[in-house]
């Protein structure tokens, strides 16, 4: 039975180690370009357009596998928190 299980093409696992680390920089990058675009809204004087964005970026990033999340409820917790004096 096991004569019929064709192997691995060759070149298969380099393959998808290059598809995946490439999803991971595409996704980090996501992560980054709506961080900025929060931090943008901010210096433009937007405390909602920040929060919109971050809460935007939170729903691609549901559960706490991604450190995107954290870092994205990090900056909402800092819009929250008064300025200090």
């Amino acid at each position: 039975m096991l004569e019929m299980v064709d192997p691995k093409p060759p070149g298969l696992e380099e393959r998808i180690r290059s598809r995946l680390a490439a999803v991971e920089e595409a996704v980090q990058q996501f992560c980054n370009k709506t961080l900025l675009t929060g931090l943008k809204a901010l210096r433009a004087g937007s405390k909602w357009d920040a929060r919109r964005a971050y809460e935007e970026g939170l729903a691609w990033f549901p559960d706490d596998e991604h450190p995107c999340r954290d870092r994205l409820l990090g900056a909402l917790r800092e819009l929250e928190s008064p300025v200090s004096p």
